[in-house]
């Protein structure tokens, strides 16, 4: 009995190396390139022509992260100084313009702006639909863990401290 199957899986596994190694050429001539990407253009330094709308280090509550919005001619920029690294999985940053309230999850609408770490300085531009008006939540979202970590809201006023 194991003579016979030794027999059948010596077979099987002869077979089987010779069809793989026939349907090898054929799967390297079936491979796509990968799409080439454009690296997007450096984003420059618009923070150094921007003015300082407000500043404030009690917009978060979870985390101490510095907050500054800016206006420059073309748009409103934030612009995130943590003071700690946050020790969160996969820290990205969202803007829900228009909303108001303490959302549970990340809104349908939020637009992402970029990832959140470590302690540099992060200058993030607000979508151009902000216009005049940057209201909205600023968002802090962990994809690690897929909830809403903390929240802002961003007014163009001062916020009180």
């Amino acid at each position: 009995m194991i003579t016979r199957l030794r027999r059948n899986h010596f077979r099987a596994v002869f077979f089987l190396a010779a069809f793989l190694l026939a349907a090898l050429p054929a799967a390297w001539r079936a491979y796509a390139p990968p799409p080439r990407s454009i690296p997007p253009a450096p984003l420059r330094d618009t923070t150094a022509e921007a003015s300082e709308v407000w500043r404030s280090g009690a917009l978060f509550k979870t985390f101490a992260i510095q907050t500054r919005l800016l206006r420059s001619s073309e748009r409103w920029l934030i612009e995130l100084e943590p003071r700690e690294d946050p020790l969160q999985p996969d820290v990205l940053v969202y803007w829900a313009a228009g909303a108001s309230g303490a959302p549970d999850a990340l809104p349908p609408a939020a637009q992402f702006l970029g990832r959140l770490a470590g302690t540099q300085v992060r200058s993030f531009a607000l979508p151009s639909g902000s216009g005049m008006n940057p209201d909205g939540v600023l968002l802090l979202y962990s994809l690690g863990h897929q909830q809403v970590l903390d929240h802002a809201l961003v007014r163009a006023e001062a916020p009180a401290s």
